[in-house]
């Protein structure tokens, strides 16, 4: 039996069938999942990967039809602010994969914004198999459909269990040529250790302007692998946040296709690994038009025996013209355990180009917290102040307040007494 058979067999039967999980089973048998071979996975533990997902309670009341929660399942509005704050504006909230109707405010959303099942039909071929592996097992993506109009935002909560063969929540987000949209997605949990393994797919068309924030936040012992793949339009801007503040193992890939002449890309993380955790951030901006700009500013807060990783990959298409691409990662390493990696990973095919990238690791600045002791401010506070401000490059960009305040919390909590 191989892998992905004994894995399938596992988990169970968690979804009906449909077309599109028969494709990605198809894609699934072809290609496998990724190891540590693949560039890209470097610096994901893999096999523990593999290993928690095949550790998952298995379903074993048969699959569970597209956009219902198992009824087990006991998740109320308070719990889900209390595991994921408040925000500003209206709010979905997505359960094992599946959304949740009476949690979310599906009464508030502003007329242009639709949301629905994406339904079973094959799309995109899978990124990797990972999410091939969603397809297969999961419940079906959550589609939300943005016409034209003002700015908007949305808030998506996921929330995982530890329940029913993990969590494999699908989002699809399309954003209408001109239009301008927010989408904010927080991942939770809530009872057993989660297992997560989340896919986002998002089509920008001309001239959208589309801001992402991902916040992972699972409890210590999870594990979270996730992906969000993002085709940008002609002169579309592209916004986006990553934080990984949760998780022994978190991953997130952001995948943009950046095809269309005139786009923009400017996107930065944050992770704040601690204990054995291992956080991996992997961006890939394939630059395959004419006249597209980049940044990417990432951030590491290491602490304990916590190892965070970025990976920047930049992809510059012969032929193409006008290319500006930026690329900066910096470390901070709050205890002499602590480990980050950095690497710039650049495919530069055109000549016409403009590619920058710099990365330094280090520690907390013994001239900044005499400064600060020198002005009465306690060792503790000092210490505080300082993994504050390196954080805020980031987390500043959070424009939801209620967001924005409740991630600060979490890096409070997981960099107190480090350094």
């Amino acid at each position: 039996m191989t892998v992905v058979a004994d894995l399938l067999d596992r988990i169970g039967p968690v979804a009906a069938p449909s077309k599109g999980a028969a494709e990605a089973r198809a894609w699934l048998d072809r290609h496998g999942l990724p190891d540590r071979r693949d560039e890209a996975w470097r610096y994901t533990p893999v096999p523990a990967v593999v290993e928690a997902l095949a550790e998952t309670p298995p379903s074993d009341a048969g699959p569970v039809p597209s956009g219902a929660v198992p009824a087990a399942i006991a998740i109320d509005r308070d719990l889900v602010d209390r595991r994921a704050g408040r925000p500003d504006g209206p709010r979905l909230v997505v359960v094992d994969g599946r959304l949740a109707a009476p949690l979310s405010d599906l009464d508030a959303l502003p007329a242009a914004v639709r949301v629905g099942p994406a339904g079973g039909a094959p799309g995109a071929p899978p990124a990797d198999g990972f999410e091939a592996l969603g397809r297969v097992v999961g419940g079906g993506a959550v589609a939300v459909d943005v016409g034209p109009g003002g700015d908007r935002r949305l808030h998506v909560v996921h929330v995982a269990t530890g329940r029913s063969g993990g969590a494999h929540p699908a989002l699809s987000l399309h954003v209408s040529a001109g239009a301008a949209f927010e989408l904010i997605e927080t991942f939770v949990g809530v009872g057993a250790a989660a297992v997560v393994n989340a896919a986002t797919r998002v089509t920008a068309e001309d001239g959208a302007t589309v801001g992402l924030v991902r916040v992972v936040a699972e409890d210590d012992e999870s594990v979270h692998v996730g992906r969000t793949a993002v085709a940008l339009g002609r002169g579309a801007t592209l916004r986006g946040t990553s934080v990984l503040v949760g998780g022994r193992i978190a991953r997130h890939a952001l995948d943009v296709d950046a095809a269309a002449p005139g786009s923009h890309v400017d996107v930065a993380g944050l992770a704040v690994p601690r204990h054995h955790d291992r956080h991996d951030t992997v961006v890939t901006v394939d630059h395959a038009g004419d006249d597209v700009r980049s940044g990417q500013i990432f951030r590491v807060i290491a602490a304990d025996r916590g190892r965070g990783s970025f990976s920047g990959h930049v992809i510059v298409r012969p032929g193409t013209v006008g290319t500006d691409a930026d690329q900066s990662s910096r470390a901070l390493l709050l205890g002499p355990d602590a480990q980050a990696d950095s690497r710039p990973w650049l495919e530069i095919f055109a000549d016409d180009v403009r590619c920058t990238h710099g990365a330094t690791v280090g520690r907390l600045d013994d001239d900044a917290l005499f400064y600060l002791r020198s002005r009465g401010i306690p060792a503790a506070e000092a210490r505080r102040l300082l993994v504050a401000a390196f954080a805020a490059e980031v987390v500043d960009r959070i424009g939801d307040t209620g967001t924005r305040e409740w991630v600060e919390a979490r890096v409070r909590a997981r960099t107190v007494g480090a350094g």
